[in-house]
């Protein structure tokens, strides 16, 4: 089965979204490699998703970032892969992650341009187990209750 998820991936760069429920859990989204879109432009995500990787969008190029609402709606999603989307500290906002604060364990953000982890942006995410930041340029982590 990982060889059919490899060349899954290897086809997503032609391939708007990958949901293929006979080789890919139906509670899993992909949506990658698709160069700078607008994240709110994702309608396909159902709220039955567990893990969503959305990696290789270039989210940080839009004006808007990720809003702070997006994730809001999805009570099952435990592994969210955002890494290489150009995000910086400003296209996540304070609370972002709240949405799926009551199952999120896995968060990637690998290979994006955070400077700054501030102490809000994982505000409440008590059950995140792993969280990876490498391939940033993170010069501070703020302070506070929710810090890492």
């Amino acid at each position: 089965m990982a060889n059919k998820i490899e060349l899954l991936r290897t086809l997503a760069t032609t391939i708007t979204v990958i949901m293929l429920p006979s080789i890919i859990s139906s509670t899993t989204f992909e949506h990658v490699n698709q160069q700078t879109i607008d994240i709110t432009s994702i309608t396909e995500m159902s709220p039955d998703t567990e893990i969503a990787d959305l990696s290789g969008n270039a989210f940080g190029d839009h004006a808007n970032g990720i809003p702070v609402t997006f994730f809001t709606g999805f009570p099952n999603l435990w592994k969210l892969d955002l890494r290489q989307n150009k995000l910086n500290e400003d296209d996540l906002p304070d609370g972002v992650f709240s949405g799926v604060a009551g199952s999120l364990t896995y968060l990637v953000l690998i290979g994006n341009q955070l400077t700054l982890i501030r102490s809000q942006l994982l505000k409440d995410l008590n059950k995140l187990e792993v969280l990876y930041l490498y391939y940033n340029i993170i010069t501070a982590i703020e302070q506070g209750k929710n810090s890492l």
